[in-house]
Formats: structure tokens, sequence, C-alpha cells
């Protein structure tokens, strides 16, 4: 199984809706470590138990692994790790500033 490092909020809004969903999916095939951006917040079992698993595997995160970061497009500079880092932000704009365009 691989390894890879998940930076995403989990709640009810849309990129913590997006974020659990991917985490899931991922989950099946993929040894996460999920970094939670914010509060988290959960409504089923199953959502805890998925959450709970990556979340505790924070302390032995593979630094190599890529990471993949659900957030919006201007907070995109931090990440886990050394290795490939993908960024997954929704676009809710026209036009890209240069602050946006350096983070992307």
């Amino acid at each position: 199984m691989r390894n890879m490092n998940l930076m995403t909020p989990i709640n009810s809004l849309g990129y913590g809706v997006a974020g659990l969903n991917i985490l899931k999916s991922l989950k099946k095939d993929t040894n996460i470590s999920c970094f939670p951006i914010g509060s988290i917040e959960i409504t089923t079992q199953e959502d805890a138990d998925a959450v709970r698993d990556s979340a505790s595997r924070k302390p032995s995160f593979d630094p190599n692994a890529p990471c993949l970061k659900v957030w919006h497009e201007f907070d995109m500079a931090e990440r886990i790790g050394r290795g490939p880092v993908f960024g997954f932000p929704f676009f809710e704009i026209t036009k890209f500033d240069e602050p946006r365009s350096r983070h992307l």
C-alpha cells in the first residue's frame, strides 16, 4: 500500500464535505496520514472511524509521501513533508491576483 499525507477540513461546509469524501475514497488503497484543517465535525460513526484512523497516523507520517491539500487557492503554501505536493482548491473567483497565483 502506498502512503499519502492529506491536509483538509472535515466539516459540513464545501471543502469539509469534499475532504471527507476524498479521505474515505483514498483510504481504500492508500495509507493516509490526515492533518485536518480547523475543527472536525463528523455526523456518523463510520466517518469518525475513518478520520480517527487517518489522523492517528500523524505522528508517524511519511515525509517523502505525496501531500494533497484540499483548501482555498490563496492558502496553498503550507504542506506536509517534502514529497510532491498537490493542491485541490475550488475556485470561486473570476481572476487570479498575484498572491493567489504565487500560492498555486
